[in-house]
Order: structure tokens, then sequence, then C-alpha cells
């Protein structure tokens, strides 16, 4: 879509929506706001942790100190992503 004057046009992209699929799925928000590679990197390392997290015995241990930590960054990285997104392209979010 273009402009009247042969311009692209953006669009914002919600922070809250791209920090909602990454609450869904750690990484997802990265991956959906445009940052392709380092989102895959976070669903890779999520799929590490998840298989870690299933260890008997000290599992629940690397959920908690690991797996929380990491999921909370996945949010705030989406949520930061798309803002600079828009920031960017001159669109205040």
């Amino acid at each position: 879509m273009s402009s009247q004057y042969g311009a692209p046009r953006v669009h914002a992209k919600t922070p809250g929506l791209y920090a909602l699929a990454s609450l869904i799925v750690p990484g997802l928000g990265t991956l959906l706001a445009g940052r392709i590679l380092f989102g895959l990197v976070l669903l890779l390392m999520l799929a590490t942790i998840a298989t870690l997290a299933g260890l008997p015995l000290i599992g629940w241990l690397i959920g908690l100190v690991v797996g929380l930590p990491f999921w909370a960054y996945c949010i705030w990285h989406a949520y930061r992503t798309a803002q600079r997104w828009n920031a960017r392209h001159g669109i205040i979010s």
C-alpha cells in the first residue's frame, strides 16, 4: 500500500499484542515483530529449557530459576522490539 505520493505507508505495531504472543509462546512476539533470527533463537532456547526442566529431581529448579526469568525476558523483548520498530518509523507507541 502506498500513500498519495508513492511513498510506502507503514502501520504501527502494537507492543501489547506482541508481548501477549510471547506470553503464550516465549519468542513468538519477537518473531512476529520482525526479528526473525532472534525469535527463532529464543524458541530454540525455550525448547532446551523445557527439555532440561523435564529432568527428574532438578527439573523443577531449572524451570523456576531459568525458565520463568527467560519467559519474562521474552515478553519484555517482544514489547520493546515493537516499540523500537515504531520509533524508527516515527510512530509514537
